[in-house]
Parts: structure tokens; sequence; C-alpha cells
């Protein structure tokens, strides 16, 4: 079995900064002056790049020219009357029912009493 003695050791002869070049290296890595440049400068590319789609969007909404249809041979689906009054009819049966049986209670004798 491995002892903590034995894995340290491995890791001392592995000498991470040969690896890694040393110092410089690390501190190369982890520049943080350069990472917040990076950052700011993906930030201004992000908002100017919406500014620009915005300022486009605007110009082609007040000149009419964006959400545009146009339509060749339009043919409308008119109503079916006959489907439409069956419909009312059903609705019409149904609360007429409703009515009746709020009114005249039903009489049941509840089974588990």
């Amino acid at each position: 079995m491995v002892e903590l003695k034995n894995i340290k050791q491995i890791f001392n002869r592995w000498n991470i900064s040969k690896l890694t070049g040393g110092a410089n290296r690390k501190r190369d890595l982890f520049n943080t002056a350069r990472d917040w440049k990076i950052i700011f400068s993906v930030f201004v590319v992000t908002v100017l790049i919406s500014a620009l789609f915005s300022i486009y969007l605007f110009l082609q909404i007040s000149r009419g020219e964006i959400f545009i249809v146009h339509r060749n041979n339009v043919s409308l689906d008119t109503i079916n009357r006959t489907l439409l009054n069956d419909t009312l009819s059903f609705f019409e049966n149904k609360e007429r029912r409703f009515i009746e049986m709020s009114e005249n209670k039903p009489r049941f004798i509840d089974p588990s009493l």
C-alpha cells in the first residue's frame, strides 16, 4: 500500500515549477490586469453590438419596414354557421340543466351514512 510519505516524494520528484516554466510562467498565467482588460473589452464590444442592433431595429420600425407580411392570394375560411349554432344550443341546454339542478337539488341518500 502506498503511504503518504511516498506520495510526497513522488510529487517532489516531478518538480511542478519545471513543468510550468517557473515563477514567471505562474505570474503570466494569473495576470489580473490582462484579465480585466479582456473582460472590459468583451463588455464594451457586447454593449456596442447591442446598441447598433437597437438603433437598426428602431429605424426599421419607425420607417415601417419591419413586421410587414406580404399576402398575394388571401383566402379566408368562413365560419360554419350550422356548427356554430349547434355549439351554442349545446351550451344553452347545459346552462338550462345546471339552473334546473341548482334549483331542484337531487334527493340522494348518502351511502356513507
